[in-house]
């Protein structure tokens, strides 16, 4: 019976500082006048147009970082095609960026048999 309060204490205390220490964490959102656009980059697309960062200014951009192998990352690219679906008219615009080492060779195949689930995701 002792063991048993203990493991319950203990996982109370975690719990409560877990709970303290999340309710401490944040950001400050800046005044729209003080914030700094994010620095340009250019990529290429499937058809080696190159594509500039600076063309989404004014919209919301959710930048993300994948990969082919990675399988997170594959799970998760159906949920940003329905984010871009059900926001891109409300200025957002959701950007995949391959981190594939052997680039359009490899995210070609890869596409081409869940095509139906990129269509409207942006990828370089």
């Amino acid at each position: 019976m002792n063991a048993v309060f203990m493991r319950m204490s203990i996982i109370a205390i975690v719990a409560a500082a877990s709970a303290i220490a999340q309710s401490t964490v944040g950001a400050a959102l800046q005044p729209a006048g003080e914030r700094k656009p994010a620095a340009d980059f250019a990529l290429r697309d499937a058809a080696g147009r190159k594509a500039k960062l600076k063309k989404y200014r004014g919209k919301i951009v959710v930048l993300d970082f994948w990969a082919t192998w990675c399988t997170g990352c594959k799970r998760e690219i159906p949920w940003f095609v329905e984010l871009q679906k059900k926001f891109g008219t409300r200025h957002l615009a959701v950007v995949g960026v391959s981190l594939d080492e052997g680039g359009w060779d490899v995210l070609r195949p890869f596409l081409a048999q869940v095509r139906h689930n990129t269509e409207r995701f942006r990828l370089f």
